[in-house]
């Protein structure tokens, strides 16, 4: 059994990240972000975007959420925390998908 640990804002912090995340193309945006730093106009382009307003609100949603970052050149990439949380999630779906198959 694991021992929470956890503070009450830490859960809240937790909470929230997880509800910002919790879309398809912010997933998205981070898997394709694991691989090699992105411009606007090539995310718009591999997410196949046609309205920019939606990759605003979806790279503001995940910047305020300290997943990613814009570093000096304008590109977009994870930050530290982000590749963290990706690669625990990944982790963690790769568990439950062992699980299902059983």
């Amino acid at each position: 059994m694991v021992k929470n640990t956890l503070s009450k804002e830490n859960i809240s912090n937790y909470i929230n990240i997880q509800k910002n995340i919790m879309n398809e193309k912010r997933l998205q945006i981070l898997l394709l972000l694991q691989t090699e730093q992105k411009s606007w106009s090539q995310l718009m382009q591999e997410l196949d975007l046609r309205n920019p307003k939606l990759l605003h609100d979806h790279i503001s949603t995940l910047r305020l959420a300290n997943l990613i970052e814009k570093n000096d050149k304008g590109f977009y990439q994870n930050t530290k925390f982000g590749e963290t949380w990706l690669t625990a999630n990944i982790k963690l779906m790769n568990t439950l998908n062992k699980n299902d198959q059983k």
